[in-house]
């Protein structure tokens, strides 16, 4: 009995990180959409308004439109294959943390002999509270940069239809390709691009989002059987704090104040198991 309450229990931590999930891979394409497009396009104008000539030639101009466009290149299958590397890199990221403070690396930097002789006191804090913040993003972000950097190399050297379309350069690439047009793109592949633009970051977030929160859900012991009750408590989240998953809570949310069974749960005393 209280091995099943204990997976009851888990259901709801797990809707609320799907919540908690959802809302990171949201931000991240949303931020995409409305600030690397203009400020790609902004910087291809002003090129073009600096030095009397465009960014790019028109060659490229409309390879970078048809490299996101679906209907000539499989653009939304190399977007799944980088929603991979995007999991991979998140993964990388949290298992450098995980490192840094299981290993205690922060004290050891402070107390560290050489350091000790030639660093202040206050400047090894500084370096410790850096290295305990960033260190895990420093290495996801440096994988990613190889998964994404190698893979049209693994494409081109096999022979296989194996690539990257990742929304942050998708989206530069047709910025740069529109601007370098001067904006004369027939308006049926100009929605064609768009359409793959956002199935780009559409499937970036799919594959990055379903892989992450199957992760979520196995460290927490639970099976594919076990999904199901999860999905109605991430709906009743939903009908609470909609916004929850865009934007994020001032204070982290009391579960027990969504749903109303946990405080029952709570006031209930555990019964043995037999």
């Amino acid at each position: 009995l209280r091995k099943e309450k204990n997976k009851k229990n888990t259901s709801y931590t797990v809707a609320h990180s799907f919540v908690l999930i959802w809302r990171s891979q949201t931000a991240s394409f949303i931020g995409n959409l409305i600030i690397v497009f203009p400020l790609s396009y902004l910087l291809a104008y002003g090129h073009k308004y600096f030095f009397g000539h465009h960014l790019t030639s028109l060659a490229e101009a409309h390879q970078y439109l048809n490299n996101q466009n679906p209907l000539l290149v499989p653009a939304w299958w190399y977007a799944c294959l980088t929603g991979v590397f995007l999991f991979l890199s998140a993964l990388i990221t949290g298992y450098v943390d995980n490192s840094v403070r299981f290993r205690n690396i922060p004290a050891r930097v402070r107390e560290h002999p050489l350091l000790r002789k030639f660093v202040k006191g206050t400047r090894r804090d500084k370096i410790a509270i850096y290295i305990d913040k960033n260190l895990g993003g420093f290495a996801g972000n440096l994988a990613l940069g190889f998964f994404l950097g190698f893979a049209p190399l693994i494409g081109r050297s096999l022979g296989i239809p194996f690539d990257i379309r990742h929304i942050t350069i998708s989206t530069a690439n047709f910025a740069f390709g529109l601007c370098g047009l001067d904006n004369k793109v027939p308006p049926i592949e100009l929605v064609t691009v768009i359409i793959g633009v956002l199935g780009i970051g559409a499937f970036n977030f799919l594959v990055s989002f379903g892989l992450a929160f199957w992760v979520a859900v196995r460290s927490r012991g639970m099976s594919l059987r076990h999904y199901i009750p999860v999905i109605p408590l991430i709906f009743r989240y939903s009908l609470r704090y909609p916004f929850d998953f865009i934007l994020a809570p001032r204070r982290a949310r009391d579960l027990k104040k969504i749903y109303k069974e946990l405080r029952t749960d709570a006031q209930q005393p555990t019964e043995a198991v037999a």
